[in-house]
């Protein structure tokens, strides 16, 4: 007979097991999109000195700014790299 202990000890391995099988899943799944996106064509992007006024505020991002952009372009720009995606992703701004 399985002592208590020892099917405890099972059943945590086993949740713990599933816990790990779902963040590889995820990362997986995240690394695929983030790869896609590298490869994505946006829009030509503009450096600093050719960058709208209201986005000139940090002379040391030098590259990689959006064009102006429509309300479709704003809402495609989340499918390709540029220098503020990190922040659509972390502020929501």
């Amino acid at each position: 007979m399985v002592s208590h202990k020892v099917f405890v000890a099972i059943i945590l391995l086993n949740l713990y097991i599933g816990v790990q099988s779902i963040f590889y899943l995820f990362g997986g799944v995240i690394m695929t999109v983030l790869f896609a996106m590298a490869f994505l064509n946006g829009p030509r992007l503009l450096d600093w000195a050719n960058s709208p006024p209201h986005l000139q505020f940090n002379k040391y991002v030098l590259t990689g700014y959006r064009p102006i952009s429509s309300v479709q372009d704003c809402i495609k720009s989340l499918f390709y790299l540029h220098n503020e995606l990190g922040n659509i992703y972390t502020h929501g701004e």
